[in-house]
């Protein structure tokens, strides 16, 4: 497992999660796997916003919940470990904002 620093691309990502905008795209149900937004948002997923989110699956800050599937895919969540770092991130990115 490994650790994820804040920034505000990993910041944004794991808010996202919280928020549930995420999903997880098997492959199953469109050609590409990997992550995307939940059916109703409109823009376009990043790059950088694919691999925040790669960067906090890694150190165990959200989680793909395989048994429950969406539309666009599977509900990505944030995990026991993201809760807190996403109150401490929250810090930051107001600093990060008002700077």
């Amino acid at each position: 497992m490994s650790t994820a620093k804040f920034t505000v691309n990993r910041y944004q990502a794991l808010a996202a999660v919280s928020q549930g905008k995420i999903c997880y795209n098997n492959g199953l149900l469109e050609p590409a796997p990997g992550y995307d937004w939940v059916t109703g948002e409109t823009s376009q997923m990043t790059d950088d916003l694919r691999h925040a989110l790669r960067d906090l699956w890694a150190a165990d800050l959200i989680d793909i919940d395989t048994h429950h599937l969406f539309e666009r895919g599977h509900q990505v969540r944030i995990t026991t470990r993201g809760y807190p770092t996403l109150r401490a991130w929250s810090v930051l990115a107001r600093r990060e904002y008002a700077a």
